[in-house]
């Protein structure tokens, strides 16, 4: 006697994906005119598409006058896009400064309990030349 001939298989995804920037601190000069920013998965695989948010925090850097401030939703990141770079613009200037610091944020458009932001944030520090 043969019986059942077909089965259900559910597979359950419980893996965690962690996406966050590759460095916490970087440091620009402020002849140098922009920084790239990285924010990639960091553990995981990325099995859906996830929708980010970033945006600058002014520090002792403020937006305008040392920096060009950013508040926008990034491209979708699946599983062939892996890593996005955030291009920050610097102002440069030819006053004596002391080095100068702001924040580059990242956020879920759509929580999901699947998907950890961590790094959050990345520091940035204009120094002056």
């Amino acid at each position: 006697i043969i019986a059942p001939t077909s089965a259900q298989v559910t597979i359950i995804d419980d893996n965690n994906v962690t996406i966050g920037f590759e460095k916490q601190n970087y440091q620009v000069s402020k002849h140098q005119g922009s920084i790239p920013l990285k924010i990639q998965v960091l553990q995981g695989t990325l099995g859906r598409t996830v929708l980010l948010h970033v945006k600058t925090r002014d520090g002792s850097a403020i937006a305008s006058e040392n920096y060009i401030s950013i508040d926008y939703h990034l491209p979708a990141m699946n599983f062939s896009v892996y890593e996005l770079t955030v291009d920050v613009s610097i102002v440069v200037n030819e006053l004596a400064q002391d080095d100068k610091v702001f924040s580059v944020e990242v956020s879920l458009i759509s929580p999901s309990s699947r998907v950890i932001i961590a790094p959050t944030s990345a520091q940035v520090t204009i120094i002056d030349d």
